[in-house]
Order: structure tokens, then sequence, then C-alpha cells
């Protein structure tokens, strides 16, 4: 999203913006806004979706239980910190900062009304992809990139993309689209 919106803001400039990378990065249309009856349905309709998804087990049986299992202790753990805590209770370290970069990320996310523009996206996405998601073939972006989405497949889940021996395809992809964008200029 921040790299979306910061292309629009440097094209309004009249800045050159040759391209734009996006790195496993899913969109889905925004419900913050629509009528509290439109949002209960569309987000039901997104979640019952997304529990149908968990039993495909696209990772496997094994790393699909490992990944949830994680994720619901996270999400407890989370609750259980808000409850002793308070919701406007500081972390400290580390994950205190990172904690308040996920929430200001969350937040902002849920508010953004995405805006087409006339520019291409290139999407680095990863091969496996553990999460449910509306549109997998274009990660969400057609609407929004009017001169189209070029999607190149990265070995791994989206926390291994930049891991070995994922890194090296990455590598290689990305230094292709580098290439054609400066055999473009």
């Amino acid at each position: 999203m921040i790299a979306f919106e910061m292309t629009r803001q440097l094209k309004a400039l009249g800045k050159e913006v040759s391209m734009l990378a996006l790195f496993d990065a899913y969109i889905e249309k925004c419900t913050y806004y629509d009528s509290l009856l439109l949002k209960i349905a569309k987000n039901t309709g997104f979640y019952i979706k997304s529990l149908l998804y968990i039993f495909k087990f696209s990772a496997g049986f094994k790393s699909t239980i490992a990944e949830k299992a994680t994720l619901i202790k996270r999400r407890i753990m989370g609750r259980y910190w808000s409850l002793m805590h308070g919701k406007g209770h500081n972390k400290l370290g580390f994950f205190g900062y990172a904690h308040k970069i996920d929430k200001y990320n969350n937040d902002a996310l849920k508010r953004y009304q995405f805006m087409p523009q006339d520019i291409e996206v290139d999407a680095f996405k990863a091969e496996t992809c553990t999460f449910y998601a509306e549109d997998r073939e274009n990660m969400g972006w057609k609407p929004y990139a009017l001169k189209g989405v070029n999607i190149h497949h990265i070995p791994g889940e989206h926390n291994t993309i930049f891991k070995a021996p994922n890194d090296k395809k990455f590598a290689e992809v990305l230094q292709q689209c580098l290439d054609r964008v400066e055999h473009e200029k």
C-alpha cells in the first residue's frame, strides 16, 4: 500500500516511476466506508471462504497445521496482553516497536481506498499461499494497475521468499525486471 501511494504521489508531482515492485502483497477491497450491513455481509463471506481454505492444506498438512497453530497462539497472546495490560499499554523493546508498526499499518490498510493508476505493477508472488485471497491470480491489483500486472512466481511461501534457497531465484527474477525497465528507457 505504501509503495502504491508513493507512486501516486510521485507521479502527481511529475516524477517518473520506472517500476513498482510489490513483494507478495495481496490487497482486498476496502470495506471500512461501507454501511454496517454491507460490511457484515462482505466480511462474513470472506471469513467463511478463509475458513474453508484452511482445509485445502495448500502448504501440506503438517505445515498448514503448524502455521495455523502459530497464528492462533499469536492471537491468544495479543488478546491476553490487551486484557492484562489494557489496549493503551505500551510494550517495550523491539516487540513493542513491531507491534506498534503492525497496528498502524493495519489501521491504515483498513481505511485506505485504492484508486486506479496509469501504472504497471511487478508483483513477486510466493508459489505457496497459506491464506485465502479473493483474487489469487492478480493478487487484487488488476483493477488498480491500468497498464497491467506482471506476476513473477517465487518459490516458497510469504515468510520464506527472501530466505535461502528461494533468495537466489528471487534475486534472479528481480534482476530480470530491473534489466527490462532499463532496456525500456
